[in-house]
């Protein structure tokens, strides 16, 4: 037995396309909170931490600490903001690194010095292609379930022809131009 039962098509596509940057959401914060990427190591210090805030932009997974920052050979203390995967406090040992995602987008951050790095660009292409992927392939099987739930939509009206209205002005007369 077939079920001849009409539904909505746009579901599936709204859905998918959530469920995509989701995916994409996901991918970029575990991309912040293992340190996927190329990375330098510019300068080294000591930071006072002072407040501390969980990042939505990484899905609460890293927290951003204001700090006062002593870098080593320097005497003035410099105001920095400090990421890390875990809750900091009191004063802790950090590093300055420089972060390239591409050819020319480079960004520096500073993190505590006991941060793990993964040099691997490729377990993040992999991870952001692969959890966009999925989150696509969820969201189109979600919308076609939700799609199903939703009442069955109202028939389709034939729609009539329109033939433009003209009086008839009597017969034809042959073209006038060339003849063969």
């Amino acid at each position: 037995m077939t079920d001849q039962r009409r539904t909505y098509h746009w579901p599936r596509g709204v859905l998918a396309m959530i469920f995509l940057m989701l995916g994409l959401w996901f991918a970029v914060a575990l991309h912040y909170r293992f340190g996927w990427g190329n990375v330098e190591l510019l300068r080294n210090g000591k930071a006072e931490i002072q407040a501390c805030s969980r990042d939505v932009g990484t899905l609460w997974m890293m927290v951003s600490c204001d700090a006062q920052v002593w870098w080593d050979g320097e005497q003035i203390p410099t105001a920095a903001r400090v990421r890390s995967a875990h809750d900091l406090s009191g004063v802790t040992d950090v590093r300055e690194e420089r972060v390239s995602s591409g050819r020319r987008n480079t960004t520096r951050q500073v993190v505590p010095a006991d941060t793990t790095i993964v040099r691997s660009q490729t377990l993040s292409l992999v991870s952001a292609f692969g959890l966009s992927v999925a989150g696509y392939l969820l969201g189109y099987f979600l919308g076609g379930r939700l799609a199903r739930l939703l009442p069955e939509p109202p028939p389709k009206v034939e729609r009539l022809e329109l033939k433009p209205f003209a009086p008839k002005r009597g017969p034809k007369r042959p073209k006038r131009g060339r003849r063969r």
